[in-house]
């Protein structure tokens, strides 16, 4: 999101101009009952006003822009101090040379009245220097407050973004769950191992060890936000070898997801759901079987899966017919990785193509 100078939150204006007013109306009751010089010392504190106004809005801008927010709390206060020193000094140096004139004769006459040893010099530093330290205090304790409610806020997102992940997994881990459960499979999934008991037990119990697995990896999925790519191939694989006894010869397979990548995290049942989709509403559809494709590559930065099934010819509404998972998955995506994970859909009159890119983070 492109950053602007201007706040557009109505929550900042609201605090920040009720600070403002209440700065106002303190220095307008002080100045009438206590001032000789009402009419520049209203004039004085509107010009501080729009300046601290100025200063605010332009360390937000840099604090968004350069993510200061990551910084460390010493790194973020030695910021705040150098940017409010130097901001009062250009704040009191623009004061002084747009009302100085006004007042600075009739100040500096009534310090050598009391002082007359004191220098016009003396008197001149001893007074910016006096500006200059009120004016570092309100700019400091401003931007101290902001980055404290900033941070609450952030906190408060993150915490809420958190439970709606939390949530998109288990959403995901019931959807991955119904679909492993759902009597079509399940039913030739038996229906295959009771055939098999006894013209082939070995292959059988190696379905039945699978069909565990592949429940049991679907139950802890919510567990945890990323897991290693290595334990999702290895449930893929589990369950395309079920897949593969219930279409026989009519399933062709293409796996080509490199050894050097199976270190990288991903989330949970991610690429496994878009695996299950292809099956279930591409080639489960197709009498004549077709063609699964698999494939991961990597760049400097990412992770690209794609994931490729041939789909029947009057398959028009795939797109809708997967939508429930997809939208979970780009859901997940973006609670986990921003604008840095996607989910792009290619759909011709032969070929369903889901590509899915995910920054790279390897095993800790």
């Amino acid at each position: 999101m492109q950053q602007t100078f201007f706040p557009r939150d109505k929550q900042f204006w609201i605090y920040h101009l009720s600070v403002l007013s209440l700065i106002q109306v303190i220095t307008l009751i002080t100045t009438i009952l206590w001032s000789n010089r009402v009419a520049i010392d209203i004039v004085s504190s509107f010009l501080v006003m729009f300046l601290l106004t100025v200063n605010v809005l332009l360390f937000r801008y840099f604090y968004k822009k350069k993510n200061w927010n990551s910084l460390s709390i010493p790194k973020s206060t030695l910021i705040i101090f150098i940017y409010g020193s130097l901001t009062s000094l250009v704040t009191v140096g623009l004061l002084l040379i747009m009302i100085g004139p006004y007042y600075l004769p009739e100040l500096i006459a009534s310090q050598l009245k009391y002082s007359p040893e004191s220098s016009v010099v003396a008197i001149l530093i001893r007074v910016t220097y006096g500006h200059v330290l009120q004016q570092q205090l309100i700019i400091c304790a401003w931007l101290f407050i902001y980055i404290a409610i900033t941070n609450n806020r952030r906190a408060k997102s993150a915490e809420l973004d958190n439970l709606r992940l939390q949530n998109s997994l288990k959403e995901a881990t019931l959807t991955n769950l119904a679909s492993q459960l759902n009597p079509h499979f399940l039913f030739n999934t038996l229906n295959n191992i009771r055939f098999m008991l006894h013209d082939n037990p070995q292959q059988a119990d190696e379905m039945i060890i699978a069909l565990s697995d592949i429940l049991r990896y679907s139950l802890q999925g919510s567990q945890k936000e990323k897991l290693p790519l290595a334990e999702e191939i290895e449930i893929i694989e589990r369950y395309l070898a079920i897949i593969k006894v219930q279409f026989e010869d009519r399933l062709q397979l293409d796996i080509n997801i490199p050894h050097s990548l199976h270190q990288y995290l991903l989330p949970p049942l991610v690429l496994q759901m878009l695996v299950e989709n292809a099956i279930k509403h591409g080639l489960d559809n197709i009498r004549e079987g077709g063609k699964l494709k698999i494939s991961a590559e990597e760049n400097k930065q990412k992770i690209i899966f794609k994931v490729i099934n041939d789909i029947p010819y009057e398959s028009n509404d795939l797109v809708e017919s997967t939508g429930i998972g997809l939208s979970n998955i780009k859901q997940r995506l973006r609670l986990l990785y921003g604008n840095n994970g996607q989910l792009v859909i290619d759909k011709t009159e032969q070929q369903f193509k889901v590509i899915l890119s995910i920054p790279k983070e390897v095993v800790i």
